[in-house]
């Protein structure tokens, strides 16, 4: 196939210069320099093989193209018959940019971590603290368990009572009475505030201890006010404790009722505590030694010399006070089992270290 003539270097020249000549007569065009002339007799170098242009783009030979520019602003496209851009522009030297580089932030150096190790000491401490802890949770379980059920439940409620140290005529009625009161408890809750409750109404008991015996058994101990003297007012006559509590309702036998002392007193009361000068001759009575006791004559109170005992012989002892009677009367005992002495006419125990005796 005969190539057109505006596919070449010379022809698009010959193209151009008629479209000159047909518009009109101009100066004749000089000649290229020999240079271009040799260039353009070269052949053109080998482009590559480009795709059909369609029926819509072939253009007549020898008409102009006009080409718009790109609405987008990019680059005219270079026309494919002549030379690339980039073997027409020199070869420029690579130039080499240094490569730009954040500076590092210069960090203060730390030292290698390191964890400090426990001591034994520290170990044993900590095991120490847990084993508290664990002891004190166990604790708290075992008291929530005791007094929350435990204590109070039908396991340990008391089922056996014995009663001892009652010798009174109405024992029968204090054993009744504690016996009672002490099945109402447990062996692991014992109220004696309850048991002196219920014994209150005998005044022969002067108190009461209980000692439970696990898991249902329980002891009481009762402690009585014996019967120290008779107070008498001529017309009836009532037992009476050492401490001046009147024991109504104490039937004594007479052979023990006739070993007392005799107190006498204007009125006698049936219940209670005797009051006033009575008291004080019955606390001195009451406080002395069961084998004195019937030598005991009568006791009054002087103006001086205070508490005055009369003894069967004619002698008497004196006392002041009612307070440390029981030390007085052992004083007073001392002197009257000393062998060396035949008469006297008192005993003053008013100081019990320093007994003296006149009449002797």
């Amino acid at each position: 196939m005969k190539p057109n003539g505006a596919s070449t270097a010379a022809g698009r020249r010959r193209v151009a210069a008629r479209a000159g000549s047909g518009s009109g007569a101009s100066a004749p065009r000089p000649k290229p320099p020999a240079a271009v002339r040799s260039s353009a007799k070269k052949p053109a170098a080998k482009r590559p093989k480009l795709a059909k242009p369609t029926k819509a783009a072939k253009r007549p030979a020898g008409k102009k193209t006009v080409r718009r520019p790109s609405p987008s602003g990019s680059r005219r496209p270079v026309a494919a018959g002549g030379p690339s851009l980039a073997e027409r522009l020199p070869s420029l030297p690579r130039v080499s940019l240094p490569a730009f580089r954040l500076p590092r932030p210069s960090l203060p150096r730390i030292g290698e971590l390191r964890l400090p190790r426990p001591s034994l000491a520290r170990i044993a401490e900590l095991r120490l603290r847990r084993l508290l802890v664990i002891a004190a949770v166990a604790a708290a379980a075992l008291f929530a368990f005791y007094y929350g059920w435990f204590r109070d439940s039908s396991l340990v409620s008391v089922k056996h009572v014995t009663v001892e140290g009652v010798a009174a005529p109405e024992g029968d009625q204090v054993v009744a009475a504690l016996t009672d009161a002490a099945k109402g408890m447990s062996t692991l809750n014992v109220d004696e505030g309850r048991l002196s409750a219920a014994v209150a109404g005998f005044p022969i008991v002067a108190g009461v201890s209980a000692a439970p015996s696990f898991p249902s058994g329980m002891t009481i101990t009762v402690t009585e006010r014996p019967p120290a003297l008779i107070a008498s007012d001529g017309r009836s006559e009532v037992p009476v404790a050492g401490d001046g509590t009147i024991l109504s309702g104490v039937d004594l036998p007479k052979s023990q009722a006739a070993k007392l002392p005799v107190l006498a007193v204007q009125h006698v009361r049936t219940s209670g505590r005797l009051a006033g000068t009575p008291l004080s001759k019955a606390l001195v009575i009451g406080a002395a030694p069961a084998p004195l006791r019937p030598l005991i004559e009568g006791a009054k109170i002087e103006p001086g010399t205070g508490a005055v005992v009369t003894m069967k012989g004619g002698f008497r002892v004196e006392f002041g006070s009612s307070a440390q009677a029981a030390r007085k009367w052992a004083a007073a005992a001392a002197v009257l089992a000393d062998p060396q002495l035949h008469s006297l006419t008192y005993v003053d125990v008013r100081i019990p270290k320093r007994p003296a005796v006149g009449g002797s």
